[in-house]
């Protein structure tokens, strides 16, 4: 199953992300990195109720186990810190700051390569 949302393909940006069982990669010539994908969309409880024929860029395709695992992983930690009393956003906002500085202009800038 996948999650197909704005990186896979802009029509599916916001609420309009779906999770999507593959059942057939459609081997129509497409532009490179793309694909059209044929199968069901899925509801939120999992049960196939839309088939679809999708096209998508390949790069964007999410794994949904992967993600359904990394956000109770996610869960499971924020829970530990709050039972602990950390507030991780002061800790976070503390970390971005150069030493002796404070403010904007103090937050560390990253540079970027072009």
């Amino acid at each position: 199953m996948l999650f197909i949302g704005p990186k896979a393909s802009v029509q599916f940006g916001g609420d309009r992300a779906i999770v999507f069982r593959v059942i057939r990669v459609d081997q129509r010539p497409t532009y490179e990195g793309f694909v059209w994908l044929v199968g069901f969309e899925l509801s939120p409880a999992g049960e196939a109720f839309a088939r679809r024929e999708i096209f998508v860029m390949v790069d964007g395709l999410l794994d949904w186990e992967s993600l359904r695992q990394a956000a109770a992983l996610r869960r499971l930690d924020e829970e530990r810190a709050a039972a602990a009393g950390v507030a991780r956003r002061a800790g976070r906002a503390r970390n971005a700051r150069l030493p002796g500085g404070s403010g904007p202009s103090a937050v560390r800038r990253i540079p970027v390569q072009r």
